[in-house]
């Protein structure tokens, strides 16, 4: 599904045969879940979001029993079947669908900017460029072409403070990729743009995905100093190599099935994941990373670093370890960026 390299899709499958009785596994605690919940349209935005203790001991209650399996769950990886009605329902997508004074077809019936227009169909044809879904070949139409720009389309009626930017083409093809529903889709973009990430993430200045960037920063200085340093010396940022990592959330950088075991979880947590993701990506791939020199070798080098990470289970283990998970709570990313509050400002003004 997405492009990679001559050998890439035949990894891919054996490692996903390598596990299968561990899928199997999660298979059936999914479904006893989900039975003792009353099902996957139980699911929701206020039990993924609601606060509270992850630790507490006293006074816990059911819906905290049920958050927590939930989160191991969601750590371990949704079942392929459902995960498209996952990713609706924890996104908050379905809650957003109801209260909306528009329907998506509503939105769909709006006139849209012929900015916007140019704009998208200039990316959709570089979207997954080889995947047939999206691709129309000789007589046979791309089913997912349309659904793909009446999506984008109507995101720019719903977002009039965004339109449409960069990236936005990628996450909509995905999410149509895996819940093959073009309203839910759609709705479930929204949540992305709405309730997992700040409303500025996907703006023209990209400015909250360059903040978090600023705070990726801050947090590489602090837990890997020696790939922070070498970057320096070679006179380079690490936003000129990790900026498409938060645009795309790791579309094109991860193998597809890694890719859906990070969405699982950034669905869960929203964008603070994210930030963890890259971290232990960056752990991961730090020794290499050291010993480039040139620019061209650090750019192949952040290319190819997630290329072949197929082991999902191992990338969200380093990025849920205690060093990356207390370095980079809520709290910590809370307060970096309230610590770039005013360069985010400035940011906007230039708008």
């Amino acid at each position: 599904m997405f492009p990679r390299m001559m050998g890439y899709l035949v990894l891919e499958k054996q490692y996903e045969l390598s596990h299968s009785a561990l899928l199997a596994d999660r298979e059936t605690r999914w479904k006893s879940f989900l039975a003792r919940i009353g099902g996957v349209e139980s699911l929701s935005f206020k039990l993924t979001r609601q606060s509270g203790n992850r630790w507490k001991i006293f006074n816990v209650t059911q819906e905290d029993r049920n958050r927590q399996e939930l989160r191991g769950l969601i750590h371990e990886g949704v079942p392929e079947h459902l995960r498209g009605d996952v990713w609706y329902y924890v996104s908050g997508a379905n809650e957003m669908a109801q209260a909306s004074a528009n329907s998506y077809h509503e939105l769909c019936q709006m006139e849209v900017d012929e900015a916007v227009k140019r704009m998208i169909a200039l990316d959709i044809p570089r979207t997954f460029a080889n995947n047939s879904l999206f691709h129309a070949e000789q007589d046979r139409p791309a089913p997912y072409a349309d659904m793909l720009r009446s999506i984008l389309y109507a995101t720019s009626q719903r977002r009039t403070d965004v339109k449409y930017c960069q990236g936005l083409n990628y996450i909509a093809a995905l999410l149509l990729l895996v819940q093959h529903d073009e309203e839910k889709a759609f709705w479930t973009l929204q949540a992305i743009m709405e309730h997992l990430f700040s409303k500025d993430y996907f703006n023209e200045q990209l400015a909250g995905a360059r903040v978090d960037q600023k705070v990726l920063e801050m947090l590489v200085q602090q837990q890997i100093p020696d790939l922070q340093k070498r970057l320096r010396e070679g006179g380079f940022e690490l936003v000129m190599f990790t900026l498409p990592w938060f645009i795309c959330l790791f579309i094109n950088t991860l193998p597809f099935i890694t890719v859906m075991r990070v969405w699982d979880v950034i669905m869960f947590e929203g964008d603070k994941a994210l930030i963890r993701i890259a971290l232990a990506l960056l752990s991961i791939g730090e020794r290499e990373l050291r010993g480039c020199t040139e620019f061209s070798e650090f750019s192949n080098t952040f290319k190819q670093l997630g290329a072949l990470l197929f082991d999902a289970d191992n990338l969200l283990d380093v990025a849920y370890q205690k060093k990356i998970a207390e370095g980079a709570s809520e709290k910590v990313i809370f307060f970096r960026r309230k610590e770039l509050a005013k360069w985010r400002e400035e940011m906007r003004s230039t708008l």
